[in-house]
């Protein structure tokens, strides 16, 4: 039994960010506040506030995709979230918070460029050279074209 459990915990530090548990996340998030609190020189309250706000983002799906958490996969460790950032203000108390970056790829890369073609513009731009009229035969409409001479 134990050696099917020791397996199965192997192979679950192993797995991608998005296909580990909540408590798994939570417990590698408390690790990497741990070594942000250390390489940014925060207190210790602020680092147990870190802690508390990664848990909670966690738990309100916010860290869930790959880009948002640089995951390094064969050592199971954090090594950056890039929309954290950390306030402190004279002013306010400082806080952290997850910030959106303007790193989106716009979706119009994938579309086709529009052709601008010639034939188009110039069926737009050239005048009819045929007129309808509605005749009335039979009790029913019909269109007949009448067509226009030129002045050559």
């Amino acid at each position: 039994m134990r050696k099917v459990l020791n397996a199965e915990r192997k192979t679950n530090v192993l797995e991608s960010w998005t296909k580990l548990s909540l408590a798994t996340r939570a417990q590698k998030l408390r690790e990497y506040a741990c070594v942000y609190a250390t390489k940014h020189g925060l207190a210790e309250g602020e680092q147990h506030q870190l802690c508390q706000y990664l848990v909670d983002c966690v738990n309100r799906n916010r860290l869930k995709s790959v880009k948002e958490v640089n995951y390094d996969r064969p050592s199971g460790k954090i090594t950056d979230i890039p929309s954290l950032t950390y306030t402190r203000s004279e002013l306010s108390t400082p806080h952290f918070t997850l910030r959106n970056h303007v790193s989106h790829v716009t979706t119009l890369r994938g579309l086709r460029p529009m052709s601008t073609s010639s034939t188009s513009t110039s069926i737009l731009t050239s005048a009819p050279t045929s007129t309808s009229t509605p005749i009335e035969s039979n009790g029913s409409i019909e269109m007949d074209i009448v067509k226009e001479e030129s002045d050559s």
